[in-house]
């Protein structure tokens, strides 16, 4: 009987810490969820050149109130360049970046114009946002026209 309450014990004890695992891997989730709307992104709209005019584009990552993005954590954007236009720099990172007053971060990849025409600027933006409980990696694609004339 005795060795009975002891089995008895032991999986209820086991199905006590599964369901609080349970229950932590669901409150990770729903964290990681809410960073991923804890912030806006701005961006250029479009950018017009002329050949050998040099221009920028803007992009910048807008916390909502009470999130940051995190200081000490990488942050980059990296873009290829097309026919039409040239980077001078494929990838920008921290050193390239400005801290906002609302505690995000922007950047201005510098564009060169090559020839006439028109082609998409694509590029990757990679951050941590931070929210009340955690800071989760934010990897998200920004697209801007450029137009060379």
């Amino acid at each position: 009987m005795r060795i009975f309450s002891v089995l008895t014990l032991m999986t209820f004890a086991a199905s006590l810490a599964s369901l609080s695992s349970s229950a932590a891997r669901a409150d990770a989730a729903a964290d990681t969820e809410a960073a991923a709307h804890a912030y806006s992104l701005s961006s250029t709209k479009e950018l017009k050149l002329k050949v050998g005019e040099s221009g920028a584009v803007h992009v910048e990552v807008v916390p909502n109130a009470g999130d940051h993005v995190s200081p000490e954590a990488p942050v980059s954007l990296s873009a290829a360049a097309q026919p039409v236009f040239d980077l001078p720099k494929l990838k920008l990172s921290r050193a390239d970046a400005k801290s906002t007053a609302a505690q995000g971060v922007e950047f201005s990849l510098p564009v060169v114009g090559k020839e006439k025409g028109r082609a998409e600027l694509k590029a990757q933006l990679s951050f941590y946002i931070c929210v009340a409980t955690l800071c989760a990696h934010q990897k998200r694609e920004i697209a801007v026209p450029v137009q060379v004339e």
